[in-house]
């Protein structure tokens, strides 16, 4: 009798012990999934914008952006790159550089410091209206086209109507300018 107490004890703790084991494996599945499932949310976030300066609103987030993004980084990056005046060049080509991906900023700096000196020297204004952004999302890519006008030592120089392509680098969710390049007809 007292062996088949024994048995039925043993049997019994076998039973709750393959239990707890299969909950174990099963919680720790899940808690996997979860994880994975979370880590993956994260890494696909997206943060909806509405900038106050704009009427459209965008997203960016780690793995993607929308559009219209992009068409508000071309339309700000060419502004920056194209309208200034002898006062204001400064400012505007420092925020332009940290725009630009790091990597970059010390050939950057070199250029637009030589422009800087151009423009202070010959007292050049420039101002870029933008009317037709076209974007490529796939490719990280923009076309802005506008009229350019300029002044040099007060004399205007006529307008005229050019268009730039914008490439950008997407990395870990930061759109930023590679480089602008002027498109000749």
């Amino acid at each position: 009798m007292d062996t088949k107490f024994r048995d039925d004890a043993v049997s019994k703790y076998r039973l709750s012990l393959r239990i707890a084991f299969i909950w174990a494996i099963t919680s720790s599945i899940i808690l996997c999934a979860v994880l994975f499932s979370g880590l993956y949310y994260i890494k696909h976030q997206k943060t909806h914008w509405l900038p106050i300066c704009t009427t459209t609103d965008f997203y960016i987030g780690e793995s993607g952006y929308s559009p219209s993004y992009l068409r508000e980084m071309s339309r700000k990056v060419s502004e920056l790159r194209l309208s200034y005046n002898p006062e204001t060049i400064d400012a505007r080509y420092q925020q332009l550089i940290h725009l630009a991906p790091i990597k970059t900023q010390r050939t950057l700096t070199q250029i637009l410091d030589e422009e800087i000196k151009v423009v202070k020297e010959k007292n050049i204004s420039s101002a870029f209206y933008s009317d037709r952004i076209l974007v490529d999302s796939k490719h990280h890519k923009a076309r802005v086209s506008g009229f350019l006008h300029r002044s040099s030592r007060g004399l205007v120089i006529k307008p005229e109507y050019k268009s730039y392509d914008i490439q950008f680098s997407f990395k870990h969710g930061e759109l930023s300018p590679v480089s602008i390049l002027e498109v000749h007809k």
